[in-house]
């Protein structure tokens, strides 16, 4: 075959070859562009918890490190806690008499019941006197009607009935004395039942404040941003330190509002961290943000104005990767990530 003819032949066939390569090239770019979201407003987010003091105190101690990793149940701080314990002692003693008050209220209270038993038979007693004083007294009468009988007797029964009425009732009043104690001594067992409630109460909060001179973790993480130094003075409420939470990082990208259709919980996608090149990481769409972000700042656009101008907005995206341990403990909150989102 000679030298014209062989380029006559190879020549369309390249042409044809190249034209396949860019269409099929083009034709995966295009794919790939209908079924992929993509942005670079993205970065790793995670769980930062702040630890406070609960109780005010001067710092006495600090058991970590700055960017230390710690566990829940680790201790943090130790405040100085002298007062606290005196506190702690001062309402344990408080109880103490309180309880020993119910047991003199409760004896105080027996006696008083068994005080009215007496009194009881002393009515009765009475009552029964009062009767024979009423039958005497009947009697008597009767006979001097007769003239069986002579005026003193008549007179005797008199006053003997006149007795009895008093002695009748000089023990009703008794009675009525030793109910009123018997009541009085019931409530005063309450109220010292109350009292005593209210002391274990205050002994409860006491060592709670004991406690929170003791600061611990929360949770797993790394200990940052010590805002505190041994010998300071802390109020309750001051901020002590953050714990960011490893197991709790996600990625939020921040996608424009068109780049949204067709996107679902659950699809995949592709991250790229700035701080880790070269490697890519991988997880799905956990959620997909009920606002755009602007609707949460602090003074967010009114649209009803003279002067609009639409923007395209931004809504938050949350990513959950995939466990990596070769290189997930270099990422942190606050890196700058890129995302491919994949499409339904």
């Amino acid at each position: 075959m000679s030298k014209k003819t062989w380029k006559s032949v190879i020549l369309p066939v390249l042409s044809i070859l190249a034209l396949v390569a860019s269409g099929t090239l083009g034709w995966n770019h295009y794919w790939q562009w209908k079924s992929l979201v993509s942005t670079d407003n993205a970065q790793i987010d995670g769980e930062i918890t702040p630890v406070n003091a609960r109780t005010s105190g001067v710092v006495r101690d600090i058991r970590f490190s700055d960017d230390q990793y710690v566990r829940a149940g680790d201790t943090l701080l130790i405040l100085e806690n002298r007062e606290s314990v005196l506190r702690l002692e001062d309402a344990m003693a408080t109880l103490a008499a309180q309880q020993a008050s119910v047991v003199v209220a409760r004896t105080t209270a027996v006696v008083t019941h068994s005080g009215a038993s007496p009194t009881q038979s002393g009515i009765n007693a009475a009552k029964i006197r009062l009767e024979n004083a009423k039958r005497e007294l009947t009697r008597q009468k009767q006979l001097m009607e007769h003239q069986a009988t002579t005026g003193e007797k008549v007179e005797a029964a008199t006053a003997e009935l006149a007795a009895a009425t008093a002695e009748l009732a000089s023990a009703q009043g008794r009675m009525k004395t030793a109910l009123m104690q018997s009541d009085l001594a019931d409530r005063q067992i309450s109220a010292s039942q109350a009292a005593i409630r209210q002391k274990e109460a205050q002994v409860e909060m006491a060592r709670l404040q004991l406690a929170y001179t003791t600061v611990i973790a929360p949770t797993n993480g790394f200990a940052s941003k010590r805002m505190v130094h041994a010998g300071q003075l802390v109020a309750s409420g001051t901020g002590l330190l953050s714990i960011v939470q490893r197991d709790s990082l996600r990625v939020v990208a921040n996608l424009k509002e068109t780049q949204l259709e067709g996107l679902r919980i659950g699809a995949m996608a592709d991250v790229k961290v700035d701080a880790v090149p070269g490697h890519a990481f991988h997880g799905r769409v956990a959620s997909i943000c009920g606002a755009s972000g602007v609707k949460f700042s602090l003074f967010p656009p009114d649209n009803a104005t003279g002067n609009f101008v639409k923007v395209v907005q931004r809504v938050p995206v949350r990513i959950v990767l995939d466990p990596d341990p070769s290189v997930g403990s270099q990422l942190r909150p606050g890196m700058s990530a890129s995302v491919d989102l994949h499409l339904d």
